[in-house]
């Protein structure tokens, strides 16, 4: 059986005030050229579906054209479980329903861990599909003891796998921070921070899986083992994550359970880019910053005030979403003084302030004696 590994689509994501809804809809139907090219027989997707509890009307209406196209077109199995961005309550919704069409879709935690079976040449392989749950969510359904979320969460895999017959070749699709060594994960600004650190769960958990499906870290990555894997998100959802490679997972398990791993690139309509250099060479240079309607955020190196940057940088990025100066102080350097301060300080003092504050540098020796006699000796 082969099939396809995707995550985190966060549909209605807004970029630094853009709306990427039109990213998404060509990035769902490349996943699904993909789909069909690579001749899956299913599409896992590991949590996030949208990119808030209460989606806007677009991305719901998103979500249901791919899933006509991929369901009844294509007639394509679909594993969905929620993530941490998700409504369990709205995207529940029908699912019993869908199953007939076959959207087999996991939003809520239950007791009920019976997981889906498909069948390929070998045989059954079966699909246990873990919603996003944390601490609280495991002990209400459960009814446990107070516990550190590691136990709770084995406790869970464990109630799941006496579903599945030994030796049966299976699959997990989860969404949560699996990394047994944190500092090893690669993380991006736009992933919302689990609250305590609680949701850091050992890949060893999963042992007895063929494959672990996850969903929530927006790079790809494999987790300890070559067959625990996070696909990333189907686009760049942050600056931080310009450099990285966004695409799908192939994934193809023969009769013995051993698994074959493709990863696909995926190519966006417009890309999220940074670009450092002065004013003057983003204006005027072509040939090393070609206008785009890329997602640009720009990093200016002047030290010298620019004025109206962004009008005049737009008619080559119209897409602007940012701009820094390189040299400048951010918000956390900048020091606030108290008034009582201000009034013990020289002139020149105070205009060496203002001088690091807007270059990121103090005056230097010459400089600082130029501004001295000044002051001394006005014209």
């Amino acid at each position: 059986m082969k099939f396809l590994h995707t995550a985190d689509w966060h549909l209605g994501k807004i970029l630094k005030g853009a709306s990427l809804i039109d990213d998404q809809s060509f990035i769902l139907d490349e996943i699904l050229r993909i789909a069909v090219y690579e001749k899956v027989d299913a599409i896992v997707i590991a949590g996030d579906v949208y990119d808030r509890a209460v989606p806007p009307i677009e991305a719901v209406n998103l979500f249901n054209e791919i899933l006509t196209k991929i369901l009844l077109e294509k007639n394509l199995p679909v594993l969905c479980i929620s993530g941490n961005h998700d409504s369990s309550a709205r995207l529940n919704f029908g699912t019993k329903l869908l199953e007939r069409s076959n959207l087999y879709l996991r939003a809520n935690l239950t007791e009920d861990l019976a997981p889906i079976e498909l069948e390929d040449s070998h045989g059954k392989i079966y699909f246990s599909l873990f919603p996003y749950m944390d601490s609280a969510i495991i002990r209400n359904v459960f009814d446990l003891p107070d516990s550190n979320f590691t136990e709770e969460f084995q406790f869970v895999i464990q109630q799941a796998r006496k579903n599945i017959p030994s030796k049966a070749r299976s699959i997990a699709v989860a969404h949560e921070f699996v990394a047994g060594n944190v500092k090893e994960a690669q993380r991006s600004e736009s992933e919302r921070t689990f609250v305590g650190g609680e949701a850091n769960i050992p890949p060893k958990i999963f042992e007895g899986f063929n494959y672990v499906a996850l969903g929530h870290l927006h790079a790809p990555q494999k987790m300890g083992k070559e067959w625990i894997r996070y696909s990333g998100s189907p686009l760049k959802y942050s600056f931080d994550e310009s450099d990285q490679r966004k695409g799908v997972e192939i994934v193809e398990i023969d009769g013995e359970g051993k698994i074959d791993l493709k990863f696909v690139d995926l190519k966006p309509i417009r890309d999220v880019r940074k670009i450092e250099g002065s004013f003057r060479e983003i204006l005027e240079d072509r040939e090393k910053f070609p206008k785009s309607e890329d997602y640009i955020h720009v990093q200016l190196t002047d030290r010298s005030p620019v004025l109206n940057v962004r009008e005049q940088l737009q008619s080559v990025f119209p897409n602007l979403l940012g701009i820094d100066r390189k040299n400048a102080m951010t918000n956390l350097e900048r020091q606030h003084r108290t008034q009582s301060e201000i009034e013990k300080m020289s002139v020149t003092d105070l205009f060496n302030e203002f001088y690091k504050w807007s270059t990121g540098e103090s005056l230097n020796e010459e400089q600082s004696k130029i501004v001295t006699d000044c002051i001394e000796n006005p014209v």
